[in-house]
């Protein structure tokens, strides 16, 4: 199927590297658009998380992402654009602390005992773990989401650093920002919602935006579903969430098995 017209990527984002995150709004996150445009975290159901090995993830055509670890879950992905938000402005390696309660009320998560703790940690463990190729038409990148971190089990106390892999995906403005607010007040359940929000950040706002249901159905990791049930029923509801959150404008399925919509 025909993807959106976007600018194609020159690969130059996987040659230099600067130094830190970018500083992001206020109670904002960001997601590199490889990333966002892709099924690295992916709408799955519990208990359905696999082992791969760098097995390819579907993606847009210019980019070819391959991962090894855990299958990573819309919830991981909560980690990680917190990390992301704690790491802003820090150099490379740096070491991020945080209390593990306040982290988890900052991504919304209800569970602040001792299962939500353990909940924390082993996200964590997928993030630390798990390896990812990004490979455009001449450079190659290897890293993990998290480089490594250590904790305290008894004042609940981490410290971790970002690969710095991860700051190369951040070259050329090659990001969106995430609204975290917006994204905890999403209906329970609503996993394709978030991955829909990551994708709409990765876009121009004020335009209308074209991409076939397909796409989105293979790129949000829809792959263990039907099709049809994705367009009739998903899809609608996670468009209408972010109708409800402001973060899109006149979404709409055609005919033709197109979606579109305009991002606010």
């Amino acid at each position: 199927k025909p993807e959106e017209s976007t600018k194609a990527t020159s690969g130059n984002e996987l040659q230099d590297l600067p130094k830190s995150l970018p500083l992001f709004p206020e109670l904002e996150a960001a997601m590199p658009n490889h990333l966002a445009r892709s099924a690295l975290f992916c709408v799955i159901k519990p208990g359905r998380r696999k082992m791969l090995d760098k097995s390819k993830i579907a993606s847009r055509s210019e980019v070819t992402i391959e991962y090894s670890g855990k299958t990573l879950d819309m919830a991981d992905n909560d980690v990680f654009l917190h990390a992301l938000r704690l790491a802003q402005g820090q150099q490379t390696g740096a070491q991020i602390h945080f209390e593990r309660a306040s982290f988890l009320r900052d991504i919304g998560r209800v569970e602040r005992g001792t299962s939500g703790y353990k909940w924390l940690e082993e996200s964590l463990d997928r993030l630390a773990t798990g390896t990812i190729f990004i490979s455009t038409a001449r450079y190659k990148t290897v890293f993990r989401l998290i480089n490594a971190y250590k904790m305290d089990k008894d004042t609940g106390e981490y410290w971790l650093s970002i690969d710095e892999g991860i700051l190369k995906l951040f070259n050329n403005s090659e990001y969106g920002f995430i609204d975290m607010e917006a994204r905890k007040r999403f209906a329970r359940g609503m996993d394709l919602a978030k991955w829909l929000q990551n994708y709409v950040s990765s876009h121009k706002g004020g335009e209308r935006h074209t991409i076939s249901v397909e796409n989105l159905f293979r790129w949000s990791g829809g792959g263990e579903g039907r099709l049809r049930d994705f367009k009739d029923r998903s899809l609608p509801k996670a468009l209408d969430e972010l109708k409800r959150q402001s973060i899109v404008q006149s979404p709409a399925i055609r005919k033709d098995g197109m979606a579109t919509w305009i991002k606010a």
